[in-house]
């Protein structure tokens, strides 16, 4: 290549001189700016009878295809209220509901103690009067 004599033995600097002007001759094949040479001409022909086929390992493919069909699927239970995020929120509720049980429970026999304390303090009271 010219004017990089003095990288002569410099085997990156080539690589990435190299790499720039492939890539602009490319980026000017494609805006028209230079014509293809006549030899590369039937790659053309070659590129428009290639079918749209998909290409490639058919295992990962389906593999790939699995796990979105799981992602959308995942994604309709849990916008349905089904699955995992709908049993912590019941059990989530399940324990309120338990919760305000408990704590009615807890007020009921409170309050019958209060009773039972007035009751027998009122008795108490009239038997110290004596």
């Amino acid at each position: 290549m010219e004017g990089l004599d003095r990288y002569e033995q410099d085997w990156a600097t080539e690589g990435l001189a190299r790499q720039y002007l492939k890539n602009k001759r490319s980026y000017n094949y494609r805006q028209g700016l230079i014509d293809v040479p006549d030899k590369y001409q039937y790659l053309k022909g070659n590129a428009a009878q290639r079918s749209e086929a998909p290409r490639g390992n058919v295992h990962k493919r389906k593999a790939a295809q699995a796990k979105k069909q799981a992602k959308v699927a995942k994604k309709a239970r849990i916008s349905e209220g089904v699955g995992k995020e709908k049993a912590i929120n019941d059990d989530e509720e399940e324990e309120d509901e338990d919760e305000k049980n408990k704590d009615e429970e807890d007020d009921r026999e409170e309050e019958e103690e209060e009773r039972r304390n007035v009751d027998s303090g009122s008795v108490s009271q009239s038997s110290d009067e004596d």
